[in-house]
């Protein structure tokens, strides 16, 4: 049995029961969204799944889910897709310019959206690279503007160290003339 047929059958009792008994009634528009896409993973040859049908009837949850199902039936239960690195994304956060810049601000850093579009446009090196780039829009991953944030709060604390260093050595030696 394929694997993504497993899934659903998993996550849906009810469908898998259908799916061995077609006079099987399923309660639910989800349940019957499932069967169909079941359906088209056992035999895509000979089924057809409307995906008008995920777009009508499932959201949040159920959604992702079909989404899900639909990446894995195609990289792991077909042979369609060779190149599978650039196939997933991470299950985390994705942040644009603003939210990474308000993220920083409320972290309090000295950054606000307007900083770190301009630091990115102009490839100063001082924001990191963007994770994706969606229709010429920069996105980063939680975990990249979580290790920014980290990186320049280490670098303030190396800075306002240098600086308390400074000011001592300069205070000492004003006070012994």
């Amino acid at each position: 049995m394929k694997r993504t047929l497993q899934r659903i059958f998993n996550k849906y009792p009810n469908v898998e029961e259908k799916f061995k008994d077609p006079n099987t009634v399923l309660k639910t528009t989800t349940e019957n969204v499932f069967y169909d896409l079941a359906l088209f993973f056992d035999q895509p040859e000979q089924s057809i799944f409307n995906l008008n049908s995920i777009h009508s009837y499932l959201k949040d949850e159920e959604l992702i889910f079909a989404i899900q199902l639909i990446t894995s039936f195609f990289s792991q239960d077909t042979d369609l897709i060779k190149d599978k690195r650039n196939l997933y994304l991470p299950d985390e956060e994705i942040y644009n310019q603003t939210q990474f810049g308000k993220y920083l601000a409320e972290n309090g850093l000295k950054y606000n959206p307007i900083k770190v579009g301009t630091y990115y446009r102009r490839k100063t090196g001082k924001i990191p690279q963007a994770d994706l780039i969606i229709s010429n829009t920069p996105y980063w991953f939680g975990s990249t503007v979580d290790l920014f944030m980290r990186e320049e709060k280490e670098k303030e604390k190396e800075k306002a160290k240098q600086e308390q260093e400074k000011f001592q050595k300069d205070t000492k030696g004003k006070t012994k003339q």
